[in-house]
């Protein structure tokens, strides 16, 4: 491992692996990403039962 200016670099056999950086401060003008609540309602289409099994009812006692 060695050292540059506030960083470190992690090296196995001398080959540079990993850089590890201090954190930077978040930039104070800008607001938070926002989401809006039901912006994709109507986008999704459900095909079938969800709570319906995957597999038909005869084949469950193959899985004993």
């Amino acid at each position: 491992m060695w050292s540059v200016g506030g960083e470190l670099v992690v090296c196995r056999r001398n080959v540079p692996l990993a850089r590890i950086e201090p954190v930077r401060k978040p930039v104070p003008h800008r607001e938070p990403a926002r989401s809006v609540v039901g912006c994709l309602k109507g986008t999704v289409e459900i095909l079938g039962d969800l709570t319906e099994p995957c597999i038909p009812e005869s084949d469950w006692e193959m899985l004993k």
